[in-house]
């Protein structure tokens, strides 16, 4: 036993608590006597070597809170679905090729994060998450979404950044709570008019896209308070943008086409580094990163 699996085991044995805190140790497996404290609550297992949970795990029936980003899991293992009072689980920066169906169990399940991995595809068995509020898949290979998801309808916030979506998915269109919604450096070349359903979003981002123009429909969200258009081939800015009354920061940022903004644009801050040729700036803009 190397000394940071002593030191893990001896926390075990001494703190018996709700919180067990294994971060960084260096750890290749979950120290033994871990799935024995049965009032175990969050579990903090980040930045180890793990490649596999115990087979007991499912023993921890009170546990609320997984953190598992950083470690070296390439699969998870199905018993992870008996963790039914678990609300946040996080896998962030692993190498997952898959999630399994079984995840479809957490039912109570309210934050969920499996950005940086190698996923290229979702379960439609996650349609069954109905608690879930956050759901993060940044830095993965996806290019689609099943259409199952759109039984997600207590989800708001929902990243998709830095996958291979060519076009917008459209379950998107179907989860009415969205407030904020990440597609950021995808292969997007056009929008849906149906994005202008999402009526509740407060923070769209659409940045290093290949985007040349803009639905008139995004005119209906009328909550935007962060608009991200950086990184795309826009040459003008509808007319639109300027009657979203609660804007307060426009990234237009590297549109190296974009030549005119409305006249009547009210906002308070535009960030426009490399837009050569945006030279003038409608008069209510209060601040301009340039």
């Amino acid at each position: 036993m190397n000394r940071s699996t002593y030191t893990a085991v001896k926390r075990v044995q001494t703190l018996r608590a709700r919180r067990l805190n294994f971060r960084n140790l260096g750890l290749s497996q979950v120290p033994p006597g871990v799935t024995h404290v049965r009032q175990l609550e969050v579990l903090d297992l980040r930045e180890n070597h793990l490649e596999t949970l115990p087979d007991d795990l499912g023993q921890l029936t009170r546990l609320q809170e997984l953190y598992l980003d950083q470690n070296r899991f390439s699969a998870l293992p199905a018993r992870l679905g008996h963790l039914t009072s678990l609300r946040t689980l996080t896998l962030g920066h692993n190498q997952l090729t898959r999630l399994p169906n079984e995840l479809g169990q957490l039912v109570n399940l309210y934050h969920l994060a499996v950005w940086s991995n190698r996923l290229s595809a979702v379960p439609a068995a996650l349609s069954r998450l109905s608690a879930l509020r956050s759901l993060y898949l940044g830095q993965n290979e996806l290019e689609q979404l099943p259409a199952a998801l759109r039984q997600l309808t207590s989800l708001q916030t929902l990243d998709l950044s830095q996958n291979r979506f060519a076009t917008f998915p459209a379950v998107l269109a179907h989860l009415p709570r969205l407030t904020a919604l990440r597609l950021t450096a995808n292969r997007l070349s056009s929008l849906p008019a149906t994005l202008g359903q999402l009526s509740r979003l407060r923070h769209l981002d659409l940045g290093a896209n290949q985007l040349e123009t803009l639905p008139e429909s995004l005119g209906q969200l009328t909550h935007l308070t962060t608009l991200n258009l950086a990184g795309n081939q826009l040459t003008i800015l509808p007319e639109w943008v300027a009657h979203l009354p609660n804007l307060f920061h426009l990234d237009l940022r590297h549109n190296p086409r974009l030549c005119g903004l409305p006249p009547g644009l009210r906002v308070h801050r535009v960030t426009a580094i490399g837009c050569p040729y945006l030279i003038d700036m409608p008069a209510a803009v209060r601040e301009v990163v340039r």
